[in-house]
């Protein structure tokens, strides 16, 4: 599987990436978006693009796209101030004004969680049974595992035939 390209990025997209600084211009400055999306979606299934099994590569040019996407956006100069608008709002009140705000650590965990769980599906889906694992201890759980031990289940222990 070869990485999807700029055109179709932008022609599966709904995003207006001209509108978000990323106009088709040449070099276009949405292939370093594509190129390090498509890294990211190879770092993280443990699956490198090349050798992409073909029942995935819908999924992942899926996945390239939704990591487009959210670079896109998270690259906006304005990203910081409205994280601070919206996420840090833990409530709001109008009559007498009350408002109450998370902690910034609060809101970095939430997002690391899963800022994106259409990605994190997709991305999952794919994912190797070793890199599962290795995401399974990054997240601190003990990854699913299984033991086989030989059972003598003919009740003949210690008899030995001539």
């Amino acid at each position: 599987m070869i990485a999807p390209t700029v055109d179709d990025i932008r022609t599966w997209s709904k995003v207006d990436f001209a509108g978000i600084d990323y106009a088709v211009d040449s070099p276009d400055p949405l292939q370093i978006l594509v190129d390090r999306a498509a890294d990211y979606v190879a770092d993280v299934t443990g699956r490198p693009l090349g050798s992409m099994p073909v029942e995935y590569v819908t999924t992942a040019n899926e996945a390239i796209q939704l990591r487009v996407e959210q670079l896109a956006f998270k690259s906006q100069e304005d990203q910081v101030e409205t994280v601070s608008d919206f996420d840090v709002i833990q409530s709001f009140g109008a009559g007498s004004y009350n408002e109450s705000r998370r902690d910034m650590k609060e809101v970095a965990e939430a997002k690391l969680i899963n800022p994106n769980p259409h990605l994190h599906d997709l991305l999952w889906r794919m994912t190797t049974a070793d890199k599962k694992d290795e995401w399974w201890e990054r997240w601190g759980m003990t990854p699913p595992a299984f033991e086989v031990t030989e059972v003598d289940w003919t009740g003949a222990q210690g008899v030995v035939e001539n």
